[in-house]
């Protein structure tokens, strides 16, 4: 995947990847996008479809720079993962650099005002950072956030 520049859709869902599996996928595209900008060449990229994975949070963190190596993405439907607040704020804050974003599902992700031990301590949380989002994404027609918590 780290060579391939044609790709305009990823949909992985329901492969059970884990976090190990997750963020070796993650890596491989993020690798991609920084090739291309290297060469000068946008992504293809445009949807990124990533569900019932088992994720969870430190796997969130690598897909955060595979999105923000791929500013061209359009449709982000991350859904079913386990993400919780600090892999939550991590996405949403790369999802800023997605200009031309017109779908986004976060389905079954949580972002609280309590933190675990041992996560990430970001200034803002983030529910804080989806508004700032949604304040500045134009092109956003649809948005699903479907059983997340959200204080």
């Amino acid at each position: 995947m780290t060579h391939q520049r044609s790709l305009r859709v990823l949909k992985l869902y329901d492969n059970d990847f884990g976090r190990e599996a997750g963020a070796t996928v993650d890596k491989a595209l993020a690798e991609s996008g920084h090739l291309s900008r290297e060469e000068g060449v946008p992504s293809n990229l445009r949807v990124i479809i990533c569900g019932r994975n088992r994720l969870e949070d430190s796997s969130a963190f690598v897909w955060a720079k595979a999105i923000v190596s791929h500013t061209n993405v359009r449709k982000v439907k991350l859904v079913d993962n386990g993400i919780h607040e600090a892999g939550f704020f991590a996405i949403v804050q790369a999802l800023r650099n997605c200009h031309h974003l017109g779908y986004l599902s976060l389905r079954d992700t949580v972002s609280t005002e309590n933190l675990e031990e041992g996560d990430y301590q970001p200034e803002r949380r983030g529910w804080q950072e989806m508004i700032h989002l949604l304040q500045t994404a134009n092109d956003l027609e649809f948005l699903d956030l479907s059983d997340c918590y959200l204080p």
